[in-house]
């Protein structure tokens, strides 16, 4: 279908119509570079959103030598990619706009992602108020909470919640005329008969109404309306309008100042959402005070260009076109993992075990259930991606990196009160557990432990007290981003072995309460692997690269047609550098690939280690980094095996 784009130029002129080509991904002849960009970028509203969403400045920190003068020889290249053409609703459409940022004299790239999505004017999606206005009212967003709500429960026999334990109390929401809402015990109520919601929210700085021994009983009469935050309130209109009697709170489910019950309420995180009917998860709020939906702004599109309260989306309407445009940040499948509620650390188990999510974002509202994921402009897919959507599996190795990438995800997450980062594992471990048949090691699990170890700190060293007797192998004592899959970035399609070079010799865990929930009373860890005394120093030319490059032993690196020719990768748990020394290094996990067509090249990941200082054997060391080579030749003798017990 030909459209004239009065308000884009020629070249995003070329984005549309979103169509589904032979090959997967579509390249779009754009400008060439940056210089030419942006000379030409205020006069088309696509090129702004573009230039708005890149960061000339974020490379010029990772690249020093990437001077502003050079800005303009930055390469540029549009590929459209991930079509998607509904077959219900073929008048709406979306795509993955990547812009690529080629950098001079560095083989690294920068990627901006934007989402594209088009409505054709004529079909009955564009008289939503999604379409017609920068963002639909609360009345129309659960409206449509409503009739997914009841299309899943009529249809989806796969995303039934209820008949697990049931938390202690619950919320019952004012179903009747004049009724208030008031908590209730559940210990009366038949499990298999209590239909409820759960809110997944950020508590922030200031939470105005809790549940504490002293007022649970006058919660219990009536939860005074005057009192009700703003989310909270949001969350119980959403139950009314779907007709859910109950809701679950954890600020009023459970008595804040009573130690015991929270840790056994806490242990039940896995049942309590797998449990729930419907997770209402208030994505872009700080606080209680902001509402599930944010500050929502419901003007009418009287220009071609409507920039949102929400800075991440914008929206398009052209006057003589067939067709509405919006444009968003970021993958539009993978948009709830860049909310402020995802950055959160006990929403992650909320997210995973929810077999039923209504995501309230400020800009829109997404629907994603075991059966389909779908977007309030009239999206519907298969399945999202994003980590919160990995689906189980028995098989050991696609678990672990299910697992891995959960952990990867959690890491980087943020806690008001950091003790609670152990706490906030439980569900995940007891959903993983009830998956796997294994048992769990804090982070990691029986028949995975060595690759479990090799995790990399990604993040900034940590400000915070550590968690009381976590180990030194535990990225928990660092709290803070790590990464397991760093280790990946060589081509596993060439990778022709991959084997653990240590081995378990004894591993146990002491707690002092229920797991993960109490404190850890004591651990016990004991590998045996290859060994070797190496001296590693950072190199003052990589302190800026994340993981740096080590100098080993006294080598001199040779620049000559190679700027990073360093063999050797790694980084120190605690510190952003230490001084040249010399390590126990002991070999963890290997492989073998190809490079050149012909050469064999070895990896091989190491532990960095020192004695511990309150050790009273030779052979107890604590980590301190890791490290690996990348090299024609492994450097460790595989027979020299010593046994090492890690504190």
């Amino acid at each position: 279908m030909e459209s004239n784009f009065d308000d884009i130029c020629a070249h995003c002129a070329r984005f549309f119509p979103i169509r589904k080509e032979a090959a997967s991904d579509r390249t779009i002849q754009h400008h060439q570079n940056v210089q030419a960009f942006l000379e030409k970028v205020d006069s088309c509203v696509l090129c702004m959103k573009i230039r708005d969403e890149w960061s000339l400045q974020y490379l010029h920190n990772h690249f020093l030598d990437l001077k502003e003068s050079a800005y303009g020889s930055i390469g540029l290249s549009f590929m459209l990619r991930d079509t998607n053409l509904q077959i219900n609703q073929p008048a709406v459409s979306s795509a993955i706009l990547d812009i690529t940022l080629s950098i001079p004299h560095h083989a690294y790239t920068g990627v901006t992602k934007l989402s594209i999505t088009t409505c054709n004017v004529n079909s009955p999606d564009s008289v939503k108020e999604i379409w017609m206005k920068s963002c639909s009212s609360k009345s129309e967003r659960i409206k449509t909470l409503s009739n997914w709500f009841e299309e899943c429960m009529a249809n989806h026999d796969e995303c039934s919640g209820g008949g697990r334990e049931l938390p202690k109390r619950l919320i019952k929401t004012c179903l009747s005329e004049g009724e208030e809402p008031r908590l209730i015990l559940t210990e009366n109520l038949n499990r298999e008969g209590v239909f409820y919601a759960a809110l997944s929210h950020c508590w922030g700085d200031f939470l105005p109404l809790r549940t504490t021994q002293e007022n649970e009983q006058q919660l219990m009469a009536r939860i005074p309306s005057e009192l009700i935050p703003r989310t909270f309130q949001d969350a119980l209109d959403i139950c009314k309008a779907l007709n859910i009697p109950y809701l679950w709170i954890d600020a009023l489910c459970i008595s804040q100042n009573d130690g015991l019950e929270w840790q056994s309420e806490a242990a039940k995180m896995n049942q309590i959402y797998a449990g729930s009917h419907l997770t209402i998860a208030a994505e872009d709020a700080e606080n209680g005070l902001q509402g599930c939906f944010g500050e929502i702004d419901t003007k009418p599109l009287e220009t071609n260009l409507e920039r949102r309260s929400s800075p991440s989306c914008f929206a398009i309407r052209e006057e003589n076109s067939k067709i509405l445009v919006r444009v968003q940040r970021g993958n539009l499948r993978e948009l709830t993992e860049q909310t402020i509620l995802s950055s959160r650390g006990w929403t992650l188990q909320e997210q995973v075990l929810s077999s039923r999510i209504a995501y309230c974002m400020q800009g829109e509202i997404h629907w994603q259930c075991y059966c389909r994921y779908q977007t309030e402009t009239g999206l519907v897919f298969s399945w999202p991606t994003g980590v919160s959507h990995s689906s189980m599996t028995n098989e050991e190795h696609y678990a672990a990196n299910i697992w891995h990438e959960w952990m990867e995800n959690y890491s980087g997450r943020k806690f008001t009160i950091p003790s609670d980062r152990l706490a906030a594992l439980a569900g995940l471990v007891q959903q993983f557990q009830s998956s796997i048949r294994d048992e769990p090691f804090l982070e990691a699990w029986g028949r995975s432990i060595i690759k479990d170890l090799i995790w990399l700190r990604k993040g900034d060293v940590t400000k915070s007290d550590p968690l009381l007797n976590i180990p030194s192998w535990s990225w928990l004592s660092r709290c803070e981003h790590v990464s397991y899959r760093h280790w990946e970035s060589y081509e596993e399609a060439t990778a022709i072995e991959m084997f653990d070079r240590a081995t378990v010799k004894a591993w146990d865990i002491k707690w002092t309460g229920l797991p993960y929930t109490s404190e850890v009373k004591s651990t016990r860890l004991v590998l045996e692997g290859p060994t070797k005394e190496i001296k590693l120093s950072i190199p003052p030319e990589t302190t800026n690269y994340n993981p740096l490059y080590l100098n080993v032993e006294d080598e001199s690196p040779n620049f000559e047609g190679n700027p990073t020719p360093w063999r050797c990768t790694g980084q120190f748990d605690f510190e952003d550098f230490r001084p040249p020394t010399r390590y126990t290094c002991l070999l963890m996990h290997s492989r073998t690939s190809v490079k050149n067509q012909d050469e064999l090249w070895f990896q091989d990941i190491f532990l960095i280690l020192e004695p511990a200082l309150e050790a009273t054997s030779p052979s107890v060391y604590r980590r301190v980094g890791i490290g690996a080579f990348f090299d024609k030749n492994t450097r460790f003798d595989l027979d020299n095996r010593t046994e090492i017990q890690l504190v």
